[in-house]
């Protein structure tokens, strides 16, 4: 998919995936794929000073692939760098992460955000500003705050009508939510359930902090205001964990119809927990 890396340096995962168009497939790093890197390093290219091996979001990598590349990450032929590229670090393989040293890449300060938001996207300093808050220090979604990109709109739209199903224990309207869920690819079924546990810390931020770190605004943030005190300190932990789990069962191949009606009545259970 080169056209999508040039078109957008910033590209993340999901927008990879989806412009791969792999349907119910997971975009996982198969153990041919990870036979294919070893063979290649075996080679010898005289020319060559250095052989350096990037391997993007190495936590989608399976364990066979893993077990495939454990010997040659930790005993790599000479002048021979690995770069793996992880967005989510704490779900790469244990294998893995033991042999390597991680570098962390922090998110940008608002100041940097903003002073590249002028100078390279011409943006006068109050939008830009705005746009730093919203961001968070991530500049892909800034880039997509910029371009008005609505597909987060899209998703924390879905998110309110799911949770509104969920509160009242509405069986039809989480049946029909239920079945456009499993109607999407695997990668974007992970997708919304990653959203889900993005809003659920932005509610946090509305209830306990600084209006100033609050992402949202605007309609979004009005909607979300009145959902906010059902997602609190006594429910917040298992609110996550259950959408950490639904997105682990789902890299298994649970069914996606059965997981999603489940994860919604215990979401119902959760949102009358006492606060």
């Amino acid at each position: 998919m080169e056209e999508s890396v040039l078109g957008n340096p910033y590209l993340v995962y999901t927008k990879w995936v989806e412009d791969l168009d792999i349907e119910n497939k997971q975009g996982l790093i198969s153990v041919d794929e990870a036979g294919d890197i070893v063979s290649r390093l075996s080679q010898k290219r005289v020319e060559l000073v250095y052989k350096i091996v990037v391997i993007w979001v190495p936590e989608r990598m399976n364990t066979a692939a893993a077990n495939k590349l454990l010997k040659i990450i930790e005993e790599p032929p000479e002048n021979t760098l690995f770069f793996l590229v992880a967005e989510q670090f704490e779900q790469m393989l244990p294998t893995i992460t033991s042999r390597i040293q991680l570098v962390k890449v922090n998110r940008l300060q608002d100041e940097e955000m903003i002073s590249a938001l002028m100078k390279i996207h011409d943006q006068g300093a109050e939008v830009a500003r705005r746009i730093a808050q919203r961001s968070n220090g991530n500049y892909n979604e800034a880039l997509k705050i910029l371009s008005n990109d609505t597909a987060e709109a899209d998703l924390n739209q879905w998110f309110i009508l799911w949770m509104r199903a969920c509160f009242k224990a509405d069986v039809i309207r989480i049946t029909e939510l239920c079945d456009e869920f499993a109607g999407q690819s695997r990668e974007t079924q992970k997708m919304y359930l990653e959203h889900a546990q993005s809003v659920a810390r932005e509610c946090l931020m509305i209830n306990y902090a600084e209006r100033s770190l609050i992402r949202m605004e605007g309609k979004e943030l009005e909607d979300l205001k009145r959902f906010a005190p059902f997602i609190h300190i006594d429910n917040a932990e298992s609110f996550v964990e259950e959408l950490n789990s639904a997105s682990y069962h789902l890299e298994r191949n649970a069914n996606s119809r059965i997981l999603f009606t489940d994860l919604s009545f215990k979401i119902h259970r959760l949102i009358y927990s006492a606060s």
